[in-house]
């Protein structure tokens, strides 16, 4: 039965071609020959997938099949968020939380898979929604390196009832009148994180390409909507080039997208040609420091 299956999914590829779509996410019939390859034979084998989570019964047959893990991609819990961002078409939120179900209880008797959250939404229902769903970690955007290593390891050490128990409130600290160091262009602290992060010696570099190249596209979509003086459309291109920025540790960068948000819409009115030349120059100040940075990182290596 088994042989008569795997010749028949072979003719289908062949019929189908390498570059067809398939249900699983982003997938196509040449990455899914792949992975089926991989699984039967290296089993232990290292399988990861990105989601927006709109497909729960296609991600439980993922897990069943030998899914490692997953990365499930959602702009806010909140329902009138996720609608105005995303858009949805055949599937809702209540889909995404289907899926975070499915990957923390189908998986076939082993160690079940930590769920954690990366969310841009910082409030305590959103929190409360996530792990309500089934998620074991909530950390807020902008995320540190050093901080989402220290969840991973806490997660992948703690027994299942340990994972979700909540974190302690911080203690008040008195207001202290200590200036603030003005931003460094890059934060070399979290480049080394981010380089620790990694699997091969090119993944920073990688990194740092993806960076640059989705920032200035988003520079691109800014002129667009100032142009059109869709304020909304900017500062929601905003927000996204600042959680960029702060996850690649570009500090100042990422001060000016924060302080570029408070402005209200007739301020960014008046402002539009300056603002956008200094977005455009500080992109590309970071830019310059993390080809520098990457530079150097290959001369000390040796």
């Amino acid at each position: 039965m088994a042989r008569r299956e795997r010749a028949a999914l072979c003719d289908l590829f062949l019929d189908l071609g390498p570059d067809q779509p398939t249900l699983c996410e982003g997938w196509t019939t040449r990455d899914l020959a792949a992975h089926l390859v991989t699984r039967e034979r290296r089993p232990d084998a290292f399988i990861n997938i990105n989601t927006n989570g709109s497909r729960p019964t296609v991600v439980q047959a993922m897990v069943e099949a030998g899914l490692s893990g997953a990365r499930v991609s959602v702009f806010s819990f909140s329902d009138d968020l996720f609608r105005a961002y995303y858009r949805p078409k055949d599937y809702a939120l209540e889909e995404v939380h289907e899926t975070l179900r499915a990957l923390r209880l189908m998986t076939r008797g082993r160690e079940r898979l930590p769920v954690a959250i990366l969310s841009a939404d910082a409030t305590a229902e959103a929190r409360r929604e996530c792990l309500e769903a089934g998620a074991d970690a909530f950390l807020a955007k902008p995320i540190e390196a050093a901080r989402l290593l220290d969840e991973l390891q806490k997660l992948c050490a703690a027994k299942p009832e340990e994972a979700r128990r909540p974190e302690p409130v911080p203690a008040s600290r008195p207001a202290s009148r200590t200036v603030a160091a003005a931003p460094t262009v890059i934060n070399a602290e979290t480049l080394a994180d981010l380089d620790a992060l990694g699997s091969s010696p090119g993944f920073l570099e990688k990194l740092i390409g993806v960076f640059v190249a989705d920032n200035t596209a988003l520079v691109g979509r800014m002129e667009q909507a100032v142009a059109a003086r869709n304020y909304h459309e900017f500062k929601s291109l905003l927000h996204a080039m600042k959680g960029s920025s702060a996850s690649m540790g570009t500090d100042r960068l990422t001060k000016l997208c924060t302080n570029l948000g408070k402005l209200s819409d007739a301020e960014l009115r008046l402002q539009a040609p300056g603002l956008m030349r200094s977005i455009a120059d500080e992109l590309s100040a970071a830019s310059s420091e993390l080809d520098r940075y990457l530079r150097d990182k290959k001369l000390s290596a040796g």
